[in-house]
């Protein structure tokens, strides 16, 4: 998308203002922004503007944009041949899904008429075939006419605006009728352009409705027809179109008509809130400066915009040197906003590139205590795909982290590209973070000196604190520290500059775009309302990852609120939890995650080390002092540090988070005082005990604690466990000093939750919120409830780059999109099966599958050839074949008025092997785009062709994206398209010729026993012979074989399915047996 940045000096002082005027009716920075956009730009624009107004007064809109229109038309231009954003915003709104079906209630009744007159095949040429065209035309002007009451209001103002200024003089006809009329010109000579009819009417019909379009076009127009009866046909009309225009553009009528629709029209809320957070997000889009860095569809070999994409983001103006140690330059992205965890670090290194580059890349992925199930696959020589699940402070899931390492070495640089995978199974209770483009960059200063530049930079998912964040910052930043020191000597940097000065970048770090479909429009009402009730009925639904990621954009909202609120309903429900059995303290779930994650945000954090700082001083002077835990004195000194951190907490009472006081009050009230220690103790203190173990958790200390420190904290954890939950304890000192106290605990948990001591704490700290702050984080729990709806966003990016060579990852990429479990059959008709992609809206997306008959190379190419071959509905085709299995193909797809036709650029991949076929669909970012059309996004798709015994089974997807809301009815016409396209395909690739091979129940048992024997195939060697077994013994189950175990006389099963004859020919698939 070209940048307004880039191409003008223009830029809006915040979407929100922007937005927020065009709400209130102020479309003057709208009208400066239009006047900068170019055609693609505007008519997205105008979709989401459109779409936002769906759930608004839409005349408000269409009235501004027919005043500016009029306003053209004063100054010269023709009001209703003008092509502009304008006139586009009118003509979208005249046939949005709304008005749609009014235009249906005038059409179907026309319809009707040209196909009786078909049917009675009239001679237009005589004078009794004209006199039928004029009845026709009568029998729609007459529909027209007495649609009044159905026609929307946004549809009626504009005409107003149009009478206001252009008057009614001596014409015959209003002069508002061309303007009304015009558009449906086209409509009336063919109706299917507005999904109307199925197909375009050909022969007779086709002459009909083209006749009645002229006829209607001359009134329109008022151009004379010398022929009868049409000139008298066209002045009889006139009085009564007339008549019927003073009623449209009457004001009273027009009032009476806005009184009865706001009295019966509800708007969705939600779909509003949705509309306009795109229409944002657009808007941000379009104002941004510079590109985005995207991630691309990985390959195993390093392109040469992988690589500049990688110096960029290594260069970027936004890296701020925050300090030198060592020989190690550390630096800091300063580009604003959430951009998750982005750290890079710099170094000089003596030593050979290749080997510096292997041991980089080994220790940076290898081992790590907060690293977990660490797996390494080798796709090829210089790729391979590294998983595992990075470890989080308490109470954080832990995120799994899946990348491609992708290595390039030439002889004075080489490159570790770093970027997300979307192939790997997300072990449960963990998060699935997405990692961004990053890496890191090698270029031989001179004969020994190697200089290294490394950035790691992934969202965590789920908004974290500030302090959780800043422990996985400097975790990443050790081990890219560590991977540097280890590859070589580290040597001084002469200068703190950038390593790569050549190629500074200005352009930011690509985040992603929130997008929300606004179910969460009632429960977020109710949330901030201190209504939970619609919240725990979705919670009870939800996984762990998935209440987790829930919690953390609640507490993140809730930053900027009364975050008491929140937790008081969580601690009661804790109770309520304990009071059914439930262990308080122990129970898992989200109203404790809840708690601990508000007893742990950065709020608190800054309450809790003031309690630990002291405690960690007395631990690190008893293991300077060599402290025997062992012996008595010992014991006494663990006593005596145990004591300093319960002072320290008796102490905070003034200190504590308000949000933290209350929660234990909701306790007490539930569970009131038992005859030792308080039981709201053991709530309040169970997430300690893993922190005073392991300071380290918190951030508090660098590492964590080794040797005799580490034995100081787990005994004085020890001592405070038992302290908590009131365990016997026979050792002396430690039975005495738990005694000892008990009293003093209570009476500071006395005054923790004083009703009087928490209101005087409440008056004496009114926090300021920060309302802006607010509305974001509000935004983003919006976005993640729909996204709960919706069951997520898929993940999946065009390609950005290409090679000639179809790889093993590609058709991997290809057969999942082709095999995924959203497809679901719709009909089957003709042999061939139609799919339905029962997941989100992500534009347009088709498959079909079929047999066919012939040789594998020969189908393929046909495939390739006759689904972007020349069809009707496109225009400037251009396919132009790059290699022997590259083509790159080109066109515009024409779409109904009056929408701007999309521009298809795409590259298609072939690979042929002996027993299947790979058709391989990319976006192509490198044509320049026609003028007057939209660029469509082209998702991974294509066809897989496999050969079953004499047959070739096609199945074939296409997809992408239309880019800009259109309406469902235009979506549908694409998608028809598409499908036929396909199945034209499949039809005519073969020798069949269009007779689609059937297969029978035998030919389907064979073809079944086939594709077991390629599914065990896929089995790791040691797995197949239990899998054997298993199969055998549902095959004689289903009889499929005959009682010698032969497979229909031919060979016996068992020799085909043993192991030891099993040699796998391609790699895993996803989804298949063998999961």
């Amino acid at each position: 998308m070209p940048s307004l940045a880039a191409s003008s000096a223009f830029s809006v002082s915040t979407t929100g203002d922007l937005v927020q005027k065009i709400k209130e009716g102020d479309f003057s920075d709208l009208e400066t922004l239009v006047s900068k956009l170019s055609v693609e730009q505007y008519e997205m624009l105008g979709d989401y503007l459109v779409e936002m107004f769906h759930e608004m007064d839409k005349s408000m809109l269409t009235y501004w944009c027919a005043k500016k229109q009029c306003e053209m038309a004063e100054s010269g231009d023709d009001i209703f041949g003008k092509k502009g954003f304008y006139w586009y915003i009118i003509m979208r709104t005249s046939y949005s899904d709304t008005a749609q079906k009014y235009w249906k209630t005038i059409f179907e009744p026309f319809i009707k008429e040209v196909e009786k007159a078909a049917a009675d095949n009239i001679d237009i040429s005589t004078l009794k075939g004209k006199s039928r065209i004029c009845a026709i035309v009568t029998v729609y002007l007459e529909a027209w006419m007495d649609s009044i009451p159905d026609r929307p209001l946004f549809m009626r103002r504009p005409i107003a605006a149009y009478h206001d200024r252009l008057g009614r003089r001596n014409e015959a006809l209003d002069p508002v009728f061309p303007v009304m009329m015009t558009p449906c010109v086209a409509h009336i000579a063919n109706p299917s352009i507005m999904g109307l009819l199925e197909e375009a009417p050909q022969g007779k019909m086709a002459e009909i409705y083209s006749e009645c379009s002229r006829i209607f076009l001359a009134i329109a127009y008022q151009t004379p027809l010398k022929e009868e009866p049409y000139s008298f046909f066209i002045t009889k009309h006139n009085e009564s179109l007339n008549e019927f225009a003073q009623e449209l553009y009457d004001a009273k009528s027009i009032e009476t008509h806005a009184k009865i629709l706001d009295s019966t029209i509800v708007y969705n809320e939600k779909n509003r809130i949705k509309a306009e957070l795109v229409l944002r997000d657009y808007l941000d889009a379009i104002n941004e400066e510079g590109s985005d860095i995207s991630d691309s569809e990985i390959v195993d070999k390093l392109t040469p915009d992988m690589k500049n994409r990688l110096i960029e983001k290594l260069t970027n103006l936004s890296w701020k040197l925050t300090k030198k140690e060592d020989g190690i330059s550390y630096w800091k992205w300063d580009k604003g906003g959430d951009e998750g965890v982005c750290v890079r670090v710099d170094g000089i290194v003596k030593g050979d590139i290749a080997e510096i580059v292997s041991i980089v890349e080994r220790v940076f992925f290898g081992e790590a205590k907060d690293r977990m199930g660490l797996n390494t696959q080798l796709i090829s020589d210089n790729l391979k795909r590294i998983s595992w699940v990075k470890k989080l402070p308490f109470p954080f899931t832990g995120r799994f982290m899946s990348v491609n390492s992708l290595t390039s070495i030439e002889e004075r640089e080489a490159f570790l590209h770093v970027s997300d995978s979307h192939h790997s199974h997300i072990p449960q209770n963990s998060i699935h973070s997405k990692i961004y483009d990053c890496g890191a960059h090698f270029r031989r200063e001179n004969n020994d000196l190697v200089k290294i530049s490394m950035a790691f930079h992934f969202d965590t998912k789920g908004k974290l604190p500030g302090w959780a964040v800043g422990v996985m910052k400097k975790s990443a930043e050790k081990k890219i520290v560590n991977a540097i020191k280890t590859a070589g000597s580290v040597q001084q940097l002469s200068s703190p500059a950038s390593p790569v000065q050549e190629k500074r970048s200005k352009n930011g770090v690509s985040l992603p775009i929130y997008r929300s479909i606004s179910f969460s429009d009632d429960i977020v009402k109710k949330i901030k309302a201190g209504d939970f009730s619609d919240l725990e009925t979705l919670v009870s639904k939800l996984s762990v990852e998935q209440y987790e990621m829930l919690g953390d954009y609640l507490v993140e909202m809730f930053h900027e609120m009364d975050k008491s609120m929140l937790t008081y309903w969580c601690a009661k429900k804790q109770c309520e939890m304990a009071e059914s059995g439930d262990d308080i303290f122990g129970k898992k779930g989200f109203y404790w995650y809840i708690i601990m994650r508000t007893s742990y945000s950065d709020t608190a954090l800054i309450y809790w080390r003031t309690i630990f700082e002291p405690f960690i001083k007395e631990v690190e002077k008893a293991a300077a002092e060599k402290l025997d835990i062992s012996s008595s004195k010992g014991r006494k000194k663990v006593c005596s540090i145990v004591s300093v951190y319960l002072d320290a907490y008796k102490k905070s009472i003034p200190d504590r988070p308000i949000f933290m006081r209350r929660t234990i009050t909701a306790f007490h009230e539930k569970l009131g005082k038992g005859n030792g220690l308080d039981p709201v103790f053991s709530v309040m203190n169970a997430p300690c005990v893993h922190h005073i173990a392991n300071p380290a958790l918190l951030g508090f200390l660098d590492e964590a604690p080794q040797g005799r420190r580490a034995d100081i904290y787990n005994e004085c954890s020890r001592i405070f466990l038992a302290i908590s939950n009131q365990t016997a304890m026979k050792e002396e000192p430690y039975a005495s000093f738990i005694t000892q106290h008990n009293e003093s605990l209570n009476r500071f948990a006395e005054e923790l939750y004083s009703k009087k001591v928490i209101d005087d704490q409440v008056r004496g700290n009114r926090p300021v919120y920060n309302e802006q702050n607010r509305l974001k984080s509000e935004l983003r729990l919006r976005q993640y409830l729909d996204g709960l709806r919706d069951g997520g966003e898929s993940s999946e990016n065009s390609s950005e780059t290409f090679d000639e060579r179809m790889t093993q990852e590609m058709k991997a990429q290809l057969e999942v999109k082709v095999k995924h479990s959203n497809w679901k059959a719709s009909k089957k008709e003709e042999g061939i099966t139609f799919w339905k992609w029962n997941g989100e809206d992500d534009g347009v997306c088709v498959k079909v599958d079929g047999y066919t008959r012939g040789k594998l190379p020969e189908v393929t190419a046909s495939v390739e050839n006759i689904f972007f071959g020349e069809a009707k509905d496109r225009s400037n085709l251009i396919n132009e074949r790059v290699s022997s299995n590259l083509s790159s193909i080109s066109y515009i797809k024409k779409l109904p008025f009056p929408f701007s036709g999309r521009f298809m650029s795409i590259n298609s991949l072939s690979s042929v092997e002996e027993k299947e076929s790979h058709l391989y669909f990319t976006n192509n970012t490198h044509s320049e785009v026609p003028s007057g059309s939209v660029h469509a996004k082209i998702y991974t798709c294509g066809a897989h062709l496999t050969v079953e015994r004499d047959q070739i089974h096609i199945s074939m997807v296409f997809h992408f994206d239309t880019k800009g809301k259109l309406p469902g009815w235009v979506m549908g016409i694409l998608r028809k398209s598409a499908e036929k396209k396909m199945v034209n395909a499949i039809k005519f690739s073969g020798q069949s010729q269009g007779n689609i091979y059937k297969a029978t129940s035998e030919d389907w048992k064979e073809d079944w026993k086939i594709s077991i024997e390629r599914e065990i195939a896929k089995v790791p060697p040691h797995k197949q012979e239990e899998l054997v077994q298993f199969l055998e013994s549902i095959i004689r189950k289903k009889n499929l074989t005959s009682p010698n175990g032969t497979r229909n006389g031919k060979q016996p099963l068992r020799p085909v399915l043993t192991s030891s004859n099993l040699v796998p020919t391609r790699p895993k698939r996803n989804p298949s047996i063998s999961d």
